[in-house]
């Protein structure tokens, strides 16, 4: 029974966190910084990058692997709450973790300052 209770309580300390977070649009327009990322392995990858985006000046190149947004990682995360990451306020700074050409890693901040 001990046991039993123990795995119920991990199970809830596990989901609790993600439960709070709710699907819910903030009150404010959303922008994002002209790039997309796709579903992939191990990573997702950046999927298009627009011309003359902000992604684009601070260096995102399309075929990146992404390796987190703002400090969130993929990984048992679906693809569209994961990209919602790059969407923000606007004039807000976003932190991408890459992993260029499977042997460079690079952190990158790009404002939000296109209209989504």
């Amino acid at each position: 029974m001990k046991i039993l209770s123990l795995a119920a309580s991990l199970l809830l300390v596990t989901l609790l966190p993600l439960m709070a977070r709710a699907d819910i649009p903030p009150p404010y327009t959303l922008y994002g910084i002209g790039a997309q990322v796709s579903e992939a392995e191990p990573f997702p990858l950046v999927s298009d990058v627009a011309k003359n985006s902000p992604a684009e000046k601070a260096g995102v190149r399309k075929g990146d692997a992404v390796i987190a947004i703002d400090g969130s990682y993929p990984k048992g995360m679906p693809i569209y709450y994961f990209a919602r990451g790059l969407k923000g306020k606007k004039g807000t700074v976003v932190e991408l973790v890459l992993l260029r050409e499977e042997r460079r890693v690079l952190v990158v901040r790009v404002k939000r300052t296109l209209r989504d």
